[in-house]
Formats: structure tokens, sequence, C-alpha cells
């Protein structure tokens, strides 16, 4: 009777733990996050920014898909002419096309990049000037980050690609 007691209670616990590994994590919400601009590198006709998030909280949360990028002129004000088309070709090897559910622990990092036109062989150079800055909204959630960081563009699409893990 003793063993059968603890197999029953043995299936329990290994039951019990399934089910909690199983439960979904949290999205990294904006406040758990603190996030640093790199950049702009320059090449081949491009301005290239590279954003690096850190999970600064104190739980594992996820992030997956394609920040928010909204341009904002030299007043803070919206620049409604300007816009990011999401652009998995960015994405880096090996990480290719493919989007992934980020694990973050506390302190590990996620990272993105924005490219813009540096206007170079261009003929129309209305819009460059025009945009002064970024605000940034990661995946998943509808508060931006408070800090707002320098950009520039040339033409009315920019990029952005999807979170990768790590560094750039």
């Amino acid at each position: 009777m003793k063993i059968r007691t603890t197999i029953v209670g043995l299936i329990v616990a290994i039951s019990a733990a399934g089910t909690v590994l199983s439960q979904p994590l949290p999205v990294c919400q904006t406040g758990e996050l603190s996030i640093r601009q790199n950049g702009p590198g320059v090449a081949m006709g491009k301005l290239h920014y590279d954003f690096v998030l850190t999970n600064r909280g104190n739980r594992v949360c996820t992030l997956s898909g394609y920040p928010v990028a909204i341009a904002l002129d030299k007043d803070g004000q919206i620049a409604k002419q300007i816009q990011f088309r999401q652009d998995p070709a960015m994405a880096h090897e090996p990480d290719g096309l493919l989007i992934e559910i980020l694990r973050l622990r506390p302190g590990a990092h996620a990272w993105f990049e924005v490219t813009s036109s540096d206007g170079m062989g261009m003929e129309d150079f209305s819009l460059c000037g025009k945009v002064a800055h970024l605000q940034i909204t990661p995946p998943g959630n509808g508060q931006p980050f408070p800090r707002r960081f320098p950009f520039a563009a040339c033409t009315e699409t920019q990029g952005i690609a999807f979170l990768l893990p790590g560094l750039p």
C-alpha cells in the first residue's frame, strides 16, 4: 500500500510541476526594460540605428516581433509622412527570417535595427531634417519608452527589424 501511495503522490507532483512549467511567461512591460541606442552607422547610403533592450526587472519575461517606431519632428509632434516598414530581411544570419519568442532573464538583452536613407543620391531633399527623434514602444506594449532617440530620415519609408536575442 505504501508503494502505491508513493507512486500516486509522485504522479500528482509531476503533473502539478508540468502545469506550472507550461504556464506562459508574461510579456516584458516597458517599465521592466531599459533601452539604449547605438549608432547611427552609415553603409551604402543607409543610416543604421541599433537599439538594445535589457530586462532590468526581477523576473523572466518574453518579447517577440516588431517594436513600434514613431518619427517625431523637432517640436515632438508626430511626423505623419514618415512610416516604418517591417523588414524581416534586416535580421542578420543565422536568425534569417524567423521571429522567435525571446525569453529574457533579468539582465538579458534583445535588439533590433532601424534604417533610413542618408540622402545620398537623392534629388528630393524635402524630408531631410524634418525628423529629429524616434519614439519606441516594445512589442506587446501600449506604453512607449519615455526617452526619445535622435533620428534622421530623408525618405517617407524607413525599415525596422524584429527583435533578435543578445547584442548586435
